[in-house]
């Protein structure tokens, strides 16, 4: 199990086991920025398993969101920037808090936070069994394809329900070629030797109906499944692309 922490440390603070989680002690007057990624189905939290009313009039049930997170880097307008090249899983089943310590004391703001959603091709490659248990790329953590020996960089599934009672259930896993890397930007005002809280929100309702209504993921009529095969390649490009746009601040 994970703990309510993942830490992201540079500097001085080294990652046990190049990545993941683990227990450390912040000092006194450190900067920190603690991000949450808070996946939402309109206005309210997402919790497993419960339904949520979507504005086709639909219902949303989630029974599993978990993601890889590599490469999470903060950028401000003078070309100053933070970050980690450790990568670290999201789990809604543990909804953790991603804590950042920056030891460089360079950034004043933040313009741009970068992420990939998946794993680099190193990363990609290693062997899960390797992995301590409480690793994320630990096999305990049931994000590898055996069948392809490579990771699932995204899994989402779940159950949307029509007003009539009529049910479908989704699936869409990404891995291989198939990650992206999300740009968001906004100002945030950086105070240095504080707690600088960022909150990152995952709309989950668009990936299903995002803002271009063309790119809609009809789960009624067949698009309710994408693994990376080529035979569902269309749809799980389609999914991945609305997931990396469902992020706003």
């Amino acid at each position: 199990m994970y703990k309510n922490y993942f830490y992201f440390i540079i500097g001085l603070f080294i990652l046990t086991s190049c990545g993941g989680n683990s227990s450390v002690t912040t000092p006194t007057n450190n900067t920190k920025f603690e991000l949450k990624i808070s996946p939402k189905v309109g206005s309210k939290s997402l919790e497993l398993g419960k339904y949520f009313a979507l504005s086709s009039n639909d219902s949303l049930m989630v029974s599993r969101l978990d993601f890889y997170v590599s490469n999470l880097t903060f950028f401000d307008t003078v070309s100053n920037t933070s970050g980690a090249s450790s990568l670290y899983l999201f789990s809604q089943k543990t909804n953790d808090t991603i804590v950042y310590i920056d030891n460089s004391k360079s950034l004043k703001q933040i313009n741009k936070i970068n992420f990939l959603a998946g794993l680099n091709d190193f990363a990609n490659n290693a062997n899960p069994t390797s992995f301590a248990f409480d690793h994320p790329q630990s096999s305990s953590k049931s994000m590898y394809w055996n069948e392809w020996t490579k990771y699932r960089f995204i899994i989402f599934e779940g159950e949307i329900k029509k007003k009539t009672g009529e049910k479908v259930t989704f699936s869409y896993h990404t891995g291989l070629a198939l990650k992206k890397e999300i740009q968001l930007s906004k100002n945030i005002a950086i105070i240095q030797g504080t707690t600088n809280q960022i909150e990152l929100n995952l709309s989950l309702d668009k990936i299903f109906y995002p803002a271009n209504s063309s790119n809609n993921l009809d789960v009624f009529n067949g698009e309710n499944f994408g693994h990376t095969d080529p035979s569902d390649l269309f749809i799980t490009s389609k999914f991945l692309n609305n997931f990396a746009i469902a992020f706003s601040f």
